[in-house]
């Protein structure tokens, strides 16, 4: 790929998990040879947990479009690109770049977070969309960045994409604050997000509930809002916890990544469901450690057990409170696993490496340079 080539990358909405990876392309390329596309706006949900709908004004970033003419714009520029990323944005803007026959790549997180495919393949209506799915993916010049352990899987079992799946992430930013935990004998325990019923809240409150008789010196910050908040605040009064579990309204993403570093222990206990979970990356790169469950799509990605971060079995409360006492007891083992979390999150999966991996696999791709080889990380094989 030479310094004229031009790559596009399209998403949805301007947003912290995408931003990273953007500014360092344009470092890579140059802003001349690289173009983000947006579609949407920031909603109002997004907005109530402290998401940022002020888009940069940077001469590489278009949209999102105002009316027919500027989305057709987008679409133009998105098709003369040379090298194409399409996350969430239209379906036949999918169409119109795959049909280019130029070098593709679709990024998503899972694509049957709902399960019962065989079943649901009798409704005709999906079984349909299943079909313009196939038809628009497998292709040559279409390839996948899978985000996310079950991802690949989705894709196998719909068959998608064949060997041309590639392993990519929601690059997060670095450490903010690195390396400047405060000396305490209290324990802070972290979780954000909104409070949703795949995101499982309640196995925290039940872990601090099995812990309470121990009298271990923790403090358990909750932050965020959703529909399942007020139902997780009465269970907290119901289990006697709440002296030492505070619910906190929504932050900015900054002001979470300070509490990420002011925290131990972060608690990621989502369901399948969970495409990715951009906050686990977050808290690695704080120096946290990240205690997750095994079936979001992050967790086995970006954790290896024991070594930066520990994985429990989905909804095993008792795992859960195995590692959580482990952890309070071994304050040396706390600081060394937040530490290889975080060097793990600066050498491998920094949104750096993630740009110049795609750099060189397009490269590779088109044969202008050979093929690169990553064992593990951004761009990795995964098939």
């Amino acid at each position: 790929m030479e310094k004229n080539m031009m790559i596009i990358y399209c998403t949805n909405i301007w947003t912290h998990h995408q931003a990273p990876i953007c500014y360092e392309f344009v470092k890579v390329l140059g802003e001349d040879n690289f173009r983000l596309c947006l579609f949407e706006h920031v909603n109002k949900e997004r907005k109530k947990i402290g998401w940022d709908d002020d888009v940069p004004r940077e001469k590489w970033i278009l949209g999102p479009p105002r009316a027919n003419d500027e989305l057709e714009e987008l679409k133009k520029n998105i098709c003369a690109a040379d090298v194409a990323v399409l996350g969430s944005c239209p379906q036949d803007i999918w169409i119109a770049r795959a049909e280019t026959k130029k070098l593709t790549f679709i990024m998503s997180e899972r694509m049957m977070r709902n399960g019962f495919f065989k079943l649901r393949m009798l409704n005709p209506r999906f079984a349909k969309g299943i079909q313009l799915l196939r038809f628009i993916v497998n292709r040559p010049n279409v390839h996948y960045l899978a985000i996310g352990e079950n991802s690949v899987a989705d894709a196998k079992k719909i068959n998608l994409f064949n060997d041309r799946i590639w392993s990519w992430a929601y690059f997060v930013e670095k450490s903010l604050i690195p390396n400047k935990k405060i000396k305490r004998n209290n324990v802070r325990i972290l979780w954000a997000g909104r409070f949703l019923r795949l995101k499982q809240v309640h196995l925290i409150l039940h872990a601090v509930a099995m812990l309470k008789p121990k009298s271990y010196d923790l403090t358990v910050e909750l932050i965020g809002d959703g529909p399942m908040r007020a139902s997780l605040m009465v269970l907290a009064k119901r289990l006697k916890i709440e002296d030492c579990v505070i619910f906190l309204d929504p932050m900015t993403h900054r002001e979470i990544r300070r509490k990420m570093a002011e925290s131990d222990i972060y608690i990621f206990p989502s369901n399948s469901k969970e495409g990715w979970g951009a906050v686990v990356g977050e808290a690695m790169s704080e120096g946290c450690v990240a205690i997750a469950s095994s079936k979001a799509g992050a967790s086995k990605v970006l954790i290896e057990h024991a070594r930066n971060g520990y994985l429990f079995s989905d909804r095993n409360v008792k795992e859960l409170v195995d590692i959580l006492e482990y952890l309070i007891l071994n304050k040396d083992v706390r600081e060394q696993v937040g530490l290889n979390a975080a060097s793990d999150m600066d050498e491998l999966w920094n949104p750096r490496v993630g740009a110049e991996r795609l750099y060189n696999l397009s490269k590779g791709l088109l044969g202008i340079k050979p093929m690169p080889n990553y064992v593990d990380g951004p761009c990795c094989h995964n098939v």
